[in-house]
């Protein structure tokens, strides 16, 4: 699922699109660090030894389509997506990584099969030895609408017959796709108290006058008009924090950070 996260052309162009609104407000002087989608795509695949491990702590489940509508797949399959973390008012202000509390994968197989990995301490998917069945179309929209949301360019389907279904499903959620998958964020120095420096935050022409400056790049997440109703909140559920930007991670990752003192919260808001 990672690999087919980072590898493919979409995801590359995703990171070569951030790095270059980065590049806008960096002095001319320096030299541009934007690679190529090739070059991008070689980075992701290095980077892939170190990240394989990221998501073992999650629970694994397949779905076999018991409909007569099929999953679909795309240019860009494997979607990472995080319920929780779009209705819990304690990260609202937050992006959503790999090692964050209420991480989902969607990864379809076939037009019969979907993967799916959770965050097992928040959700709950009832299965019998790794298998569930879907039997409500509305399930299987809610699971194709994380493709339709996810997809760079190109949605595929096995049955020409299926072609207008396709069609409308892909409208209807229209609105919801994201014109960009990530936003840059400036703040630029405002004073010193001490041994500090504060700084405050500002449009992005106001960052090209000043010779010291944050720059923040922040990844945004589609958000569905549905869920597949087999993938439930936990009412038990539970979350992990220590009070820092890190944020709230699973239990298995926080061995990861440099920092401790993580405590447990229940993950209902």
């Amino acid at each position: 699922m990672i690999f087919q996260y980072i590898r493919t052309e979409a995801a590359s162009r995703r990171n070569v699109e951030m790095l270059d609104s980065m590049n806008s407000v960096i002095d001319p002087g320096i030299p541009d660090f934007k690679p190529s989608i090739k070059e991008a795509v070689q980075m992701a695949m290095r980077n892939f030894s170190s990240m394989m491990h990221v998501i073992d702590d999650l629970k694994v489940c397949l779905l076999r389509n018991r409909t007569s509508r099929p999953f679909v797949t795309s240019d860009d399959p494997s979607v990472m997506s995080n319920r929780w973390h779009m209705v819990d008012p304690r990260v609202q202000h937050n992006s959503a990584g790999m090692m964050a509390c209420g991480v989902t994968f969607f990864l379809p197989l076939s037009p019969r099969v979907m993967c799916v990995a959770y965050d097992g301490d928040v959700y709950n998917l009832s299965h019998e030895r790794g298998w569930s069945d879907l039997r409500r179309d509305r399930d299987v929209a809610a699971i194709n609408e994380h493709q339709f949301l996810n997809a760079q360019a190109n949605i595929y389907f096995r049955e020409w017959e299926h072609r207008e279904w396709v069609y409308r499903s892909c409208r209807s959620i229209e609105k919801q796709r994201l014109l960009f998958r990530h936003r840059v964020n400036y703040a630029v120095l405002d004073r010193v108290e001490g041994d500090h420096k504060v700084y405050r935050t500002v449009k992005r022409k106001e960052a090209d006058d000043h010779n010291e400056a944050l720059i923040h790049t922040e990844s945004l997440m589609p958000r569905p008009l549905s869920w597949p109703t087999q993938l439930k909140m936990r009412s038990n559920g539970y979350v992990y924090t220590n009070g820092t930007g890190a944020g709230y991670i699973r239990a298995a990752q926080t061995s990861f950070r440099n920092v401790g003192g993580y405590w447990r919260e229940s993950s209902s808001p």
